[in-house]
Formats: structure tokens, sequence, C-alpha cells
């Protein structure tokens, strides 16, 4: 009996000092979105959001989705000395260096609003597109799945749908 609770102890003891496992993937702290350009347009981060999401009522706009993947060594609001953007808060988006497609992790995304005519999504990888067909307000959630099995899901975020500009009469 001893033997085993030592043998059980040591095992243990080995799999905490040999840091993370060679199969073992990094986790997902984050979601980020960027527009075409890489600027960056929303980030979660822990129990809410960084930014607003937001589209014109009657178009569609295409997004980058990226996955914030996890930092070790560093507290979760140290960062380089890298322009990221900052928000209103102070903080600035994650590293460049830490983000990664979600095709690339072998995962796929499930994005879904609180209400679709404000705020409808489609595409399940690395490019997004958001769609409206009303003005408003919506909260997105965003899931990342590997396969079938959830392994993140971020907070609500803001959405929002600015109401389309008149339309010109022509003469």
């Amino acid at each position: 009996m001893r033997y085993a609770l030592l043998t059980a102890f040591l095992l243990t003891l080995a799999a905490c000092d040999s840091g993370q496992m060679e199969d073992e993937a990094p986790e997902i702290e984050e979601v980020l979105f960027t527009d075409a350009d890489g600027t960056v347009l929303a980030y979660s981060h822990g129990d809410h959001w960084h930014g607003t999401l937001r589209t014109t009522a009657g178009q569609t706009t295409t997004l980058d989705a990226w996955l914030v993947m996890e930092e070790h060594d560093h507290d979760d609001h140290d960062h380089d000395d890298h322009d990221h953007g900052d928000d209103d808060h102070g903080h600035s988006a994650p590293e460049r260096d830490r983000w990664a497609r979600p095709s690339a992790q072998g995962m796929t995304l499930r994005i879904t609003s609180d209400n679709e005519a404000v705020a409808s999504w489609s595409g399940t990888g690395d490019v997004v597109t958001l769609a409206s067909s009303e003005a408003g307000a919506a909260l997105t959630t965003v899931v990342v799945l590997d396969g079938t099995t959830t392994v993140f899901q971020s907070p609500s975020v803001g959405t929002i749908a600015d109401p389309a500009p008149p339309a010109i009469a022509s003469r």
C-alpha cells in the first residue's frame, strides 16, 4: 500500500514539474475580431469584452476571427510595448504572436445572437459575416468547438447595427 501511494505521489510530482504535456494543446484565453486590415475591433477578456461589433442595417460586414492562446509566466494584463490599440479602459489587445486562426487549431466557431434581425452570423471558421436587416442592438456569444466539444465560450458582446444612411433621390 505504501509503495502504491509513493508511486502515485512521485508520478503526480513528475507531471507537475514537467509543465505542459507534449500532446496537450494550449488553452484558449480570448476570442478576437479584426477587420480586413487587421485592426482589432473587439476581444473577449475574462468575463467581459473590450470593443463592440458593429455593422449597418441592410449590409453585411466581414470579420476575421482569431483565438488568443494562453500565455505562460505573465500576468493576464501584461502586454508588450507594441501598440495594439488601447480601448477606453486603457487595455490593449493581446500580443499578435498569441493570435491563432481557429482552423489552424482544428477548431470551429458557433456565433449566436439574441436578436437575429440585428445581428445574424454566418461562417464557422477564420472569416465570419455579420448581417443585419434592421438597426438596433443585440448580444452575441461566441462558442469555440473542437469537433462537437465546447472548449471555450465567450461572455456576450454588444453588437450594434447602425441605421442605414438615407437614400439619395435621383432627379
